[in-house]
């Protein structure tokens, strides 16, 4: 392994690299390898393609990597310690992103990505940061640590390219991500969450309510989204319970179901009240789009009756 500039593998309190212009850099694996604590700021690291990674910050941190621009041709920050402050920066990587965050407790605040971020670390808050993707991953944000904190991000699409397959992506394995407001909309999906137990705020609802005994039929009462979203779930209700069959209800957007899989529709039990949240397989939903609500099955011998439907969502325009 060969870096410009390292500790030697020690971990070092109080180190201070500042106001440094490396362009042209040789074949290195790093341009500057640290571990312990400290500040790196007012970086430039021009031309740096045979460098995979621009800066790797490790040990028990803090870190504070401030005001640097950086371009590689793998990755042009990693953190890999804990307690770190990243603000203020210009990040250009490839395939592999701009920022990997691997450790817990940092913060990543008001910097401007080139390529995409992934958070693989637990505890961080990733905020206020312009991602415009010109090449790298599919997906803009990368979230696979748990107890992250995404919010008044901005994905931009760089100018005549493909736009990024999604702006956030919670993975499978994920845990407690916590999604604030953020404009992804550009992006193809704005949001994707294969996780669990994700948090989401300022979330919107949409409400549908049948007064008496219900029968089946198809939904007119039209409700419109305000903006561009991510639909995060529906639900339903009953005052009176179905007897010897099931309640089922259907959302559909723009006359298309939003559960493709029929099976995972909202659906009242026997003798229940209540279908829990049902999790649709159509999540984004464009401005003036609008959204119907039917009712596909009701109880044989009693119908159910006075039902409320409800769809919950959370804007990913740049409105909120």
């Amino acid at each position: 392994m060969t870096s410009i500039i390292n500790t030697g593998g020690s971990s070092v309190s109080g180190i201070l690299i500042h106001d440094l212009h490396m362009q042209s850099l040789p074949l290195a694996d790093e341009g500057i390898n640290v571990s312990g604590d400290g500040e790196i700021k007012s970086i430039r690291m021009e031309s740096a393609v045979l460098v995979a990674v621009g800066i790797l910050v490790a040990g028990n941190g803090p870190w504070r990597v401030h005001d640097c621009q950086i371009r590689t041709d793998d990755t042009a920050l990693v953190v890999d310690a804990d307690s770190c402050v990243i603000t203020g920066n210009w990040l250009s990587g490839d395939t592999a992103g701009a920022l990997i965050v691997n450790g817990d407790d940092n913060v990543i605040v008001g910097n401007f990505f080139r390529t995409g971020v992934f958070v693989n670390g637990d505890d961080n808050t990733i905020v206020g940061n312009t991602i415009r993707m010109f090449n790298g991953p599919d997906n803009a944000v990368i979230v696979a640590g748990d107890r992250n904190y995404v919010g008044d991000n901005r994905y931009v699409n760089d100018a005549g390219g493909t736009p990024s397959a999604v702006g956030l992506e919670i993975v499978s394995g994920a845990t407690d991500t916590i999604v604030g407001v953020n404009d992804f909309a550009q992006a193809t999906l704005p949001i994707t969450d294969a996780g669990t137990g994700t948090i989401y705020k300022n979330t919107r609802e949409l409400t549908w309510t049948v007064a008496g005994t219900l029968s089946t039929g198809t939904g007119v009462d039209r409700r419109r989204l305000p903006e561009d979203v991510f639909i995060i779930d529906a639900a339903t209700a009953v005052d009176t319970a179905p007897t010897d069959a099931t309640l089922i209800v259907d959302f559909h957007l723009n006359g298309t179901t939003i559960f493709t899989t029929q099976g995972n529709r909202p659906t009242v039990a026997i003798a229940g009240n209540d279908s829990g949240l049902a999790i649709p397989d159509v999540t984004a939903g464009a401005a003036a789009q609008y959204l119907t609500m039917d009712i596909d099955q009701i109880g044989s011998t009693v119908a159910g009756a006075d039902l409320t439907g409800i769809v919950r969502y959370v804007n990913v325009g740049v409105t909120g």
